[in-house]
C-alpha cells in the first residue's frame, strides 16, 4: 500500500487565487494530505511550516512578480534540513525568471494551463521515485 504522501501549498502575500484553492482540492481527491498555509509574508514561514508539518512537497503558487521569494524558501528548507522536499511553483513565470527558480533548486515549474491531474501525477511519480532511491 501506497503511503498517503503530505504536500504543502502557500502563495506569497497579495497572490492568493482560486487556482490554489482548485489544486488543493484535486490533490486531496488523489489522495494527498494537503496542508494550505495561505498567504505568506516571508519566506522563512513557509519553511517552518514544512519543517513542522513534516511535508513531502513544497509547491508556491502563484509566483507571478514574487519569483525571488522562491530561492529565499528553498534556502530556508535546505538550511533546515530539508533538502529532500520537492519544491515546485506555479504561476506565471517569464524566461529570466525561470532560470533563476531552476538555479535555485525548484524541481518543477508548473506552466500556466496544466491541469491539477497532471500536477498530482508529477507528484506522486516524483515522490514514489525518491522515496525507491532512498528506501
Amino acid at each position: 500500500m501506497q503511503r498517503r504522501y503530505r504536500v504543502l501549498i502557500a502563495e506569497p502575500r497579495d497572490a492568493r487565487g482560486r487556482d490554489t484553492d482548485v489544486l488543493a482540492e484535486a490533490l486531496r481527491d488523489a489522495g494527498f494530505e494537503v496542508i494550505d498555509v495561505g498567504s505568506f509574508g516571508v519566506p522563512a514561514q513557509v519553511a517552518d511550516a514544512s519543517l513542522q508539518e513534516d511535508v513531502d512537497a513544497v509547491g508556491i503558487l502563484g509566483v507571478s512578480g514574487h519569483v525571488a521569494l522562491v530561492p529565499q524558501v528553498v534556502a530556508r528548507l535546505a538550511a533546515d534540513g530539508r533538502a529532500d522536499a520537492l519544491v515546485f511553483t506555479a504561476g506565471t513565470v517569464a524566461p529570466d525568471e525561470r532560470a533563476t527558480l531552476e538555479a535555485a533548486g525548484v524541481d518543477r515549474i508548473v506552466p500556466t494551463g496544466a491541469s491539477p491531474s497532471e500536477v498530482a501525477a508529477w507528484l506522486r511519480e516524483s515522490l514514489s521515485a525518491r522515496e525507491s532511491v532512498a528506501g
